[in-house]
């Protein structure tokens, strides 16, 4: 599931406007920075309910608010952080076009949004089942909450009244409630037919958007998979050379010692062993040395080709794959 980039850039906007700057983001999270910002961006919904709760811990003290997001949620109106779903909102004349088609509207946060179930509706109240639980996303459902009960404010209205538990969700408004403010003393003059048309089209935006960044962020995760590959590649490609110069002088060791078995075969077998050369050959227990030594030396050599086998075709194979990787496919992104 992915929640929307409106949720973490409201709240960022929040932050920055109380004077607060989040600069270290990436001691949060490891979701790339501007995609936090990016309200028209779908996140991984359980790294953005990590990262509402590491500023919760860091901000909600230091504001002096019980709860953020509650406080986040309530100044949608105000914040302008939800790019042209803000300007839609407000050509709305009655909160009613929003409530009564919830899944309609919640589908600008969630994706792909859960199936809304037992829809009940009033003059001034609907109810529904969300499978979105509180115990597993209690920030993003509590600015979620906030923001169906901020969304009259949108249209001049009071504050709706959203009761969240579990998954069932209840908003009731005041139907008769007055204004909190005149646009300019006139009202609005919009047709409904136009209001229709402009949500249906926002909405294929929107779904076209999705489909588009999901699929970026597919291609996100195979660059962050290509590159660990190719830095095991290096490090493969870095050890074949030393491998093979390691394999030379082994054999260079190996010819030394053959030189030096030659020589003393030449002194002992030219008769009598001189003492001070047998002497010599105990101390240095030369027969043990003259046994042990060819066999430690195929033992070197044939790690070494083990080795140099392993590496070979994971070289190969990453190369091969780098190589195809390197072929644009534009018509994913069409």
């Amino acid at each position: 599931m992915y929640l929307s980039g409106k949720i973490t850039h409201s709240v960022l906007t929040y932050l920055h406007n109380k004077g607060l700057q989040v600069d270290a983001l990436h001691d949060l999270t490891d979701l790339p920075a501007e995609f936090l910002k990016d309200p028209s961006c779908w996140l991984e919904a359980d790294k953005v309910e990590e990262f509402l709760d590491s500023l919760n811990q860091s901000y909600s003290h230091r504001l002096g608010v019980k709860n953020l997001y509650e406080e986040v949620g309530h100044l949608s109106r105000d914040l302008h952080s939800w790019g042209v779903l803000d300007g839609v909102l407000l050509m709305m004349k009655e909160p009613q076009e929003i409530f009564t088609h919830p899944q309609r509207f919640l589908s600008y946060f969630i994706s792909p949004l859960p199936s809304v179930g037992e829809l009940v509706l009033s003059d001034s109240m609907v109810e529904f089942e969300l499978p979105l639980s509180e115990d597993n996303y209690p920030m993003a459902c509590s600015y979620l909450k906030a923001v169906l009960e901020a969304l009259p404010t949108f249209m001049g209205k009071e504050m709706a009244h959203v009761e969240w538990e579990g998954c069932q969700v209840c908003v009731r408004w005041n139907e008769n409630q007055n204004p909190l403010f005149l646009e300019g003393g006139q009202g609005y003059n919009v047709q409904p037919e136009f209001m229709q048309s402009l949500v249906g089209e926002l909405e294929k935006v929107q779904v076209s958007l999705e489909k588009h960044k999901r699929k970026l962020m597919l291609k996100n995760k195979e660059i962050k998979r290509l590159k660990s590959e190719l830095e095991q590649t290096r490090a493969a490609a870095s050890v074949m050379p030393d491998t093979e110069s390691l394999q030379q002088s082994v054999l260079k060791l190996e010819d030394y010692f053959v030189r030096a078995q030659q020589l003393i075969t030449l002194l002992t077998g030219q008769g009598e062993v001189d003492s001070q050369v047998k002497e010599a050959m105990e101390r240095v227990q030369w027969d043990v040395v003259q046994e042990k030594f060819l066999e430690e030396v195929r033992y070197i050599l044939d790690y070494l080709k083990k080795q140099q086998a392993l590496c070979e075709p994971l070289i190969r194979e990453d190369v091969h794959g780098l190589q195809h990787s390197e072929t644009p496919r534009s018509a994913d992104f069409r």
